[in-house]
C-alpha cells in the first residue's frame, strides 16, 4: 500500500497510455486499450454472477456498486470487473479509473491508490493538450467532446491547472503533435508554417 498518493506520475502514465495505444480521438476508448492488455481480463457483473451461480443483485451487494480489480501475485494478473448496467460516462469512467490502477501496477486498494487511479482516468477521458487545442472552457464543453458526465467535467475543469502542472514537455509535446496529426492532417510545424529543421 502506497502512504502518498504521486499525481505526476498518475498524470504522465495516462498520457503516457494514450500515446502508446494511439488514443488520439475522442471520446477516448478504453475497452480498446484493456483488449491489448496481456495482463488482465475484463469482466461484466453479469458474466460474474453466472460463472458464482448467485443473482445479479446479490453480486452487486457484495462488490462496489461501479467495479473493481483483482492482482494475482501468483500469475502477475489483473482481472477487472464492472457493472455494465451503468451509464455510458459512468462505465467509461470506471473502466478509465480500474486502468490506471493497472497501469501504475497497483496491488491494494487503499485510499492514495484510488487518488492516483481518478488522477490517471481524469487525464486519460479529457487530456489537458486537448483541452488546449479545441480551446474548451465549459462544463458542457468537456461533457460534448469527452463524453463525460457533468461531475466528471467539473472536476477535470477545476483540476485543469494542477493537471497540466504534473504533465511532462515531453508528453505535453507529443500527444498534441498526434492531435494536430490526427484532426489538421499535418504536423504542428507543417500547420503553422515552420520549416523543418527548427
Amino acid at each position: 500500500m502506497i502512504k502518498y498518493p504521486d499525481y505526476v506520475q498518475a498524470t504522465n502514465a495516462a498520457y503516457e497510455t494514450l500515446i502508446k495505444f494511439k488514443e488520439i480521438g475522442f471520446p477516448v476508448g478504453p475497452f480498446r486499450i484493456f483488449r491489448q492488455l496481456d495482463n488482465t481480463k475484463l469482466y461484466t457483473y453479469e458474466e460474474l454472477s453466472k460463472r458464482f451461480g448467485v443473482s445479479l443483485q446479490a453480486f452487486v451487494a457484495s462488490s462496489s456498486n461501479y467495479g473493481y480489480n483483482l492482482f494475482n501475485i501468483n500469475k502477475k494478473r489483473y482481472a477487472v470487473a464492472y457493472n455494465s448496467n451503468k451509464d455510458e460516462t459512468t462505465v467509461r469512467f470506471t473502466l478509465a479509473h480500474e486502468l490506471g490502477h493497472v497501469i501504475l501496477g497497483h496491488i491494494d486498494d487503499g485510499e492514495a491508490e484510488n487518488k492516483e487511479a481518478n488522477c490517471f482516468a481524469r487525464n486519460f477521458l479529457c487530456p489537458i493538450p486537448a483541452v488546449d487545442f479545441f480551446d474548451i472552457n465549459t462544463i458542457y464543453d468537456y461533457q460534448e467532446v469527452f463524453n463525460v458526465s457533468e461531475p466528471m467535467a467539473e472536476i477535470a475543469k477545476d483540476m485543469y491547472y494542477c493537471d497540466k502542472r504534473n504533465i511532462s514537455d515531453e508528453n505535453y509535446l507529443f500527444y498534441n503533435e498526434a492531435l494536430c496529426l490526427e484532426f489538421n492532417g499535418e504536423s504542428l510545424s507543417q500547420f503553422y508554417g515552420v520549416p523543418s529543421g527548427f
